[in-house]
Protein backbone atom coordinates (compact mmCIF):
# COMPACT_ATOMS: atom_id res chain seq x y z
CA UNK A 1 0.00 0.00 0.00
CA UNK A 2 3.22 2.20 0.72
CA UNK A 3 4.41 1.50 -2.42
CA UNK A 4 1.25 1.91 -4.38
CA UNK A 5 0.89 5.38 -2.86
CA UNK A 6 4.68 6.68 -3.55
CA UNK A 7 4.03 5.87 -7.10
CA UNK A 8 0.72 7.22 -7.35
CA UNK A 9 2.37 10.92 -5.70
CA UNK A 10 5.24 10.50 -7.78
CA UNK A 11 2.94 10.36 -11.56
CA UNK A 12 1.10 13.37 -10.35
CA UNK A 13 4.08 15.36 -9.62
CA UNK A 14 5.20 14.49 -12.85
CA UNK A 15 2.19 15.38 -14.50
CA UNK A 16 2.03 18.57 -12.55
CA UNK A 17 5.58 19.73 -13.37
CA UNK A 18 4.75 18.83 -17.12
CA UNK A 19 2.04 20.85 -16.86
CA UNK A 20 3.90 23.81 -15.69
CA UNK A 21 6.22 23.02 -18.54
CA UNK A 22 3.79 22.96 -21.00
CA UNK A 23 1.79 26.08 -19.80
CA UNK A 24 5.15 28.12 -20.14
CA UNK A 25 6.35 27.11 -23.64
CA UNK A 26 2.51 27.77 -24.49
CA UNK A 27 2.57 31.30 -23.22
CA UNK A 28 5.94 31.87 -25.00
CA UNK A 29 4.71 30.09 -28.21
CA UNK A 30 2.10 32.56 -28.41
CA UNK A 31 4.18 35.57 -28.15
CA UNK A 32 6.38 34.79 -30.58
CA UNK A 33 3.53 34.39 -32.89
CA UNK A 34 1.89 36.89 -32.38
CA UNK A 35 5.23 38.98 -32.32
CA UNK A 36 5.81 37.27 -36.12
CA UNK A 37 2.47 38.23 -37.01
CA UNK A 38 2.54 41.46 -35.83
CA UNK A 39 6.54 42.32 -36.97
CA UNK A 40 8.01 39.82 -39.11
CA UNK A 41 10.94 41.76 -39.11
CA UNK A 42 11.96 40.94 -35.39
CA UNK A 43 14.17 38.30 -34.89
CA UNK A 44 13.58 35.58 -32.53
CA UNK A 45 16.39 36.55 -30.42
CA UNK A 46 15.09 39.91 -29.81
CA UNK A 47 11.47 38.35 -28.81
CA UNK A 48 12.52 35.46 -26.56
CA UNK A 49 14.43 35.73 -23.27
CA UNK A 50 17.73 33.81 -23.49
CA UNK A 51 15.84 32.00 -20.54
CA UNK A 52 12.70 31.25 -18.73
CA UNK A 53 11.67 32.92 -15.41
CA UNK A 54 13.15 29.49 -14.02
CA UNK A 55 16.18 29.28 -15.61
CA UNK A 56 15.39 27.49 -18.47
CA UNK A 57 16.85 28.05 -22.15
CA UNK A 58 13.83 28.22 -23.98
CA UNK A 59 14.65 27.37 -28.02
CA UNK A 60 12.74 28.41 -31.46
CA UNK A 61 12.73 28.05 -34.99
CA UNK A 62 10.56 28.99 -37.56
CA UNK A 63 9.97 26.73 -40.89
CA UNK A 64 7.89 27.57 -43.89
CA UNK A 65 6.09 24.30 -45.75
CA UNK A 66 8.90 23.26 -47.53
CA UNK A 67 11.82 23.12 -44.90
CA UNK A 68 13.16 26.16 -45.25
CA UNK A 69 14.47 28.05 -41.90
CA UNK A 70 12.90 31.37 -42.00
CA UNK A 71 13.63 32.19 -38.54
CA UNK A 72 16.02 30.87 -35.21
CA UNK A 73 17.40 31.63 -31.97
CA UNK A 74 20.87 31.22 -31.20
CA UNK A 75 20.07 27.68 -30.10
CA UNK A 76 17.57 26.36 -31.93
CA UNK A 77 17.41 22.78 -32.74
CA UNK A 78 19.10 21.78 -35.89
CA UNK A 79 16.45 22.27 -39.10
CA UNK A 80 16.71 18.53 -40.00
CA UNK A 81 15.71 17.63 -36.44
CA UNK A 82 12.52 20.51 -36.33
CA UNK A 83 11.78 19.61 -39.79
CA UNK A 84 9.87 16.72 -38.77
CA UNK A 85 8.03 18.18 -36.00
CA UNK A 86 7.16 21.80 -38.47
CA UNK A 87 5.46 19.05 -41.08
CA UNK A 88 3.33 17.58 -38.49
CA UNK A 89 2.60 21.12 -36.66
CA UNK A 90 1.06 22.30 -40.66
CA UNK A 91 -1.03 19.30 -40.67
CA UNK A 92 -2.72 19.90 -37.65
CA UNK A 93 -4.81 22.83 -35.80
CA UNK A 94 -3.98 22.49 -32.58
CA UNK A 95 -0.43 22.38 -31.31
CA UNK A 96 1.89 19.35 -30.11
CA UNK A 97 3.30 18.60 -26.97
CA UNK A 98 5.69 16.36 -26.44
CA UNK A 99 8.91 15.06 -25.10
CA UNK A 100 11.53 13.31 -27.64
CA UNK A 101 15.33 13.22 -28.47
CA UNK A 102 16.49 16.24 -30.24
CA UNK A 103 19.68 16.71 -31.25
CA UNK A 104 21.07 13.85 -29.02
CA UNK A 105 19.02 15.55 -25.67
CA UNK A 106 16.02 14.71 -24.45
CA UNK A 107 13.65 18.02 -24.64
CA UNK A 108 9.83 19.53 -24.48
CA UNK A 109 8.78 20.01 -27.95
CA UNK A 110 5.99 22.23 -28.57
CA UNK A 111 5.16 22.91 -32.41
CA UNK A 112 2.41 24.56 -33.45
CA UNK A 113 1.26 26.71 -36.80
CA UNK A 114 1.77 30.42 -37.06
CA UNK A 115 0.00 33.03 -39.60
CA UNK A 116 2.78 35.31 -41.02
CA UNK A 117 1.26 39.22 -42.15
CA UNK A 118 1.54 38.65 -45.25
CA UNK A 119 -0.79 35.34 -45.41
CA UNK A 120 1.98 32.89 -45.17
CA UNK A 121 1.21 30.07 -42.64
CA UNK A 122 4.59 28.59 -41.12
CA UNK A 123 5.34 26.29 -38.15
CA UNK A 124 6.82 27.43 -34.85
CA UNK A 125 8.84 24.77 -32.92
CA UNK A 126 9.98 25.41 -29.88
CA UNK A 127 12.23 23.27 -27.78
CA UNK A 128 12.97 23.10 -23.85
CA UNK A 129 15.40 20.74 -22.45
CA UNK A 130 14.24 18.58 -20.09
CA UNK A 131 17.13 18.03 -17.79
CA UNK A 132 15.96 19.95 -14.41
CA UNK A 133 12.69 18.34 -15.18
CA UNK A 134 14.55 14.68 -15.20
CA UNK A 135 16.78 15.75 -12.07
CA UNK A 136 13.63 17.02 -10.09
CA UNK A 137 11.75 13.45 -10.87
CA UNK A 138 14.64 11.56 -9.46
CA UNK A 139 15.46 13.19 -6.20
CA UNK A 140 11.15 12.97 -5.55
CA UNK A 141 11.80 9.35 -6.15
CA UNK A 142 15.10 8.68 -4.46
CA UNK A 143 13.00 10.74 -1.28
CA UNK A 144 9.63 8.70 -1.88
CA UNK A 145 11.72 4.92 -1.90
CA UNK A 146 13.48 5.76 1.74
CA UNK A 147 10.25 7.39 2.79
CA UNK A 148 8.53 4.17 1.98
CA UNK A 149 11.31 2.20 2.75
CA UNK A 150 11.24 3.59 6.45
CA UNK A 151 7.67 3.58 7.16
CA UNK A 152 7.34 -0.15 6.20
CA UNK A 153 10.31 -0.64 8.82
CA UNK A 154 8.79 1.84 11.13
CA UNK A 155 5.40 -0.71 11.30
CA UNK A 156 7.18 -3.75 11.05
CA UNK A 157 9.26 -3.07 14.37
CA UNK A 158 6.09 -1.55 15.86
CA UNK A 159 3.43 -4.24 14.77
CA UNK A 160 6.33 -6.95 16.39
CA UNK A 161 6.66 -5.12 19.75
CA UNK A 162 2.63 -4.75 19.99
CA UNK A 163 2.44 -8.43 19.23
CA UNK A 164 5.45 -9.39 22.31
CA UNK A 165 3.10 -7.14 24.91
CA UNK A 166 -0.43 -8.64 23.87
CA UNK A 167 -1.42 -10.87 26.62
CA UNK A 168 -0.76 -14.39 25.94
CA UNK A 169 -4.50 -16.42 26.42
CA UNK A 170 -3.16 -19.13 28.47
CA UNK A 171 -1.23 -16.86 30.85
CA UNK A 172 -4.73 -15.05 31.84
CA UNK A 173 -6.54 -17.70 32.79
Amino acid sequence: MVAASAVVFWLAFRSAELSDLDRSMSAQAQVLTARVHDHPEAGLNNVLPAESAEGLAVEAIILDGTGQVLDQTSRAPSPAAASSWARKALQRTVPILATARIDGHTKRVLAQRAQLADGRVVALVLTRPTRELQQALSLVALYLAVGAAATVAAATALGCWLAGRAPRPGGVI
